[in-house]
């Protein structure tokens, strides 16, 4: 049987130097998780977030979102709204799908997490009890149990062990990705600055 990644955020498949652009579709129940994810993600990432309620042609809706933004991978929020169009578009467009539930998710749609268990190339769960649900489904595949998004200073602590999750499963579609390029600037007094930290204090 497979075993449970935790998540603690340090592990191979970090990613560092390297801006992903990230579609992330959000079930109407999990809007203010993805909107946190969203505003975390941004600070390294270029994101586009689809939430809401989604009915007729929400695959039609997502799949052209998809195809302005070409990200590296979908990320869906729960199983209903648009993270319920994730796996036909990530199909659709062969791009890797990472699929966040909770332990509600699971119970409420066990045929539905059963489904996205064999189809996504990576589940993450928000405890080891939601863990043990899917497990209790037949799902023998590893799982990764990271905490979900309540706030945005308890998701900049965990962003970390999501970035190592995007980063497995790109190195496992062995997907090419280009590194940023070095921004620096150097002030009058010889300090180097790099990055972000070029900006602040300015």
């Amino acid at each position: 049987m497979a075993k449970d990644c935790v998540g603690e955020g340090t592990g191979w498949g970090t990613i560092e130097n390297v801006t992903l652009r990230v579609l992330l579709l959000v079930a109407p129940d999990r809007d203010d998780a993805g909107a946190s994810f969203e505003r975390a993600l941004e600070g390294r990432h270029e994101v586009t977030r689809l939430a809401g309620a989604a009915g007729f042609g929400a695959s039609l809706t997502s799949g052209k979102a998809a195809r302005h933004v070409d990200p590296h991978l979908l990320h869906a929020f729960g199983i209903g709204g648009y993270a319920k169009t994730a796996g036909t578009v990530a199909a659709g467009m062969n791009k890797p799908l990472v699929v966040s539930l909770t332990l509600d998710d699971v119970r409420a749609e066990p045929r539905r997490t059963k489904k996205l268990a064999s189809r996504a190339d990576a589940l993450v769960l928000d405890d080891t009890e939601a863990a043990d649900a899917v497990r209790a489904l037949g799902v023998e595949r590893d799982l990764y149990v990271i905490g979900q998004p309540r706030d945005d200073e308890a998701l900049s602590y965990l962003l970390g062990a999501y970035e190592i999750v995007y980063g497995r499963v790109l190195g496992a579609r062995e997907t090419e990705l280009e590194e940023d390029a070095a921004t620096y600037e150097v002030a009058s007094d010889g300090l180097v600055q790099i990055g972000s930290l070029a900006k602040k204090g300015s």
